[in-house]
C-alpha cells in the first residue's frame, strides 16, 4: 500500500457506473470530515473487514496539516471486495463527526496500476 502526496481541490466527479460491475475495483470515498487523520480511515477501512482485500490508497491532505481534502481512493482486488465495501462504510460513524456519513462510489480512474500513474 502507498499514500501519495497531498493534493489540493476537490475530487473529479464520480462516474454514474454501478458498484460491483465488471471491472470496478477503485472506489472514491466522499463525505470524509475534516478533521480525520489518514488513520481514521484506515480504521474505517478495518472496521469493513476488508483490509487485506485493498492494495492501493492515495488520501489527499490539506497543505498545513496531514488532515483529510475530504475524499480518499482504495483499490480493492476484486470488484465483489469494492461491492462490499461501498455498501459497509455507509454505516461508519467517527466519534469526533457522527453526522459524517461516508459515501463511496466508483472512481474516474480504474485499478491499481492505472492509480499509481495518476
Amino acid at each position: 500500500r502507498q499514500a501519495k502526496g497531498a493534493s489540493q481541490g476537490h475530487p473529479p466527479a464520480a462516474k454514474v457506473v454501478k458498484t460491483g460491475e465488471e471491472g470496478i475495483t477503485t472506489m472514491l470515498v466522499r463525505n470524509i470530515p475534516h478533521c480525520a487523520l489518514l488513520e481514521d480511515m484506515m480504521h474505517a477501512l478495518e472496521c469493513t473487514g476488508l483490509s487485506d482485500e485493498c492494495d492501493f490508497y492515495h488520501f489527499p491532505t490539506t497543505r498545513k496539516r496531514p488532515t483529510s481534502s475530504g475524499f480518499m481512493f482504495l483499490n480493492f482486488t476484486s470488484p465483489s471486495a469494492a461491492a462490499q465495501f461501498a455498501d459497509r462504510i455507509k454505516q461508519h460513524r467517527f466519534p469526533n463527526a457522527p453526522t459524517a456519513r461516508l459515501r463511496a462510489t466508483p472512481a474516474p480512474v480504474q485499478g491499481k496500476e492505472a492509480n499509481e500513474m495518476v
